[in-house]
């Protein structure tokens, strides 16, 4: 349950949606698609994943929701897939279909990944540059939610296994990153 902010919304004009067309494929409808990009709008968040709305452009139907992490390890998504479809989301029939094809675009456009890291970054600033924002509110009571709820879980499995130190998101990240470089290694 995170406060997700629409690319557009806070830097309107930009003109750098991402759209699929797809005229002939044996999954999916011909149609062309729209990559809404949605980021986490807490400035203290370091989640670097991008949440991509893919939406029919003919329908204006919201068909899948897919979420990218940066970072790219799919030991560290819920179906070990980097892009994945998010799990919480009502996802459409064709959202498997429209996962691949996301990943395929994003797997060979190398400008393509750099731009939405780029665009994750432009939101952290934007969300930490206007803490009169009103998405804050959103984002304070999403901290409230989501502490009530990690307390809840850690309460119940007792002091032993508490952690015992806040979440280092850095670490963690280098942690993947050798994680990642160990299988690489391992594969040649």
């Amino acid at each position: 349950m995170t406060a997700y902010v629409d690319y557009e919304d806070l830097f309107p004009g930009s003109q750098e949606t991402r759209h699929l067309q797809v005229l002939s494929d044996p999954v999916l409808p011909a149609d062309k698609y729209v990559l809404e990009e949605r980021y986490c709008a807490d400035p203290a968040c370091d989640c670097r994943r991008a949440r991509l709305e893919v939406v029919s452009a003919r329908t204006r139907r919201l068909l899948a929701v897919v979420c990218y992490a940066f970072d790219d390890d799919p030991a560290e998504t819920p179906d070990e897939q980097n892009p994945y479809l998010e799990p919480m989301a009502s996802q459409g029939r064709h959202a498997p279909g429209l996962r691949d094809l996301v990943a395929h675009v994003i797997e060979n456009d190398a400008a393509y990944r750099k731009r939405l890291e780029r665009h994750y970054h432009d939101v952290k600033r934007f969300m930490a540059d206007h803490p009169d924002h009103d998405l804050h509110r959103a984002v304070s009571a999403d901290r409230r939610v989501m502490t009530a709820f990690a307390t809840g879980i850690v309460e119940g499995l007792g002091p032993a296994t508490a952690p015992s130190r806040p979440r280092d998101h850095a670490m963690e990240r280098r942690k993947r990153k050798q994680r990642r470089q160990s299988r690489k290694r391992n594969r040649r």
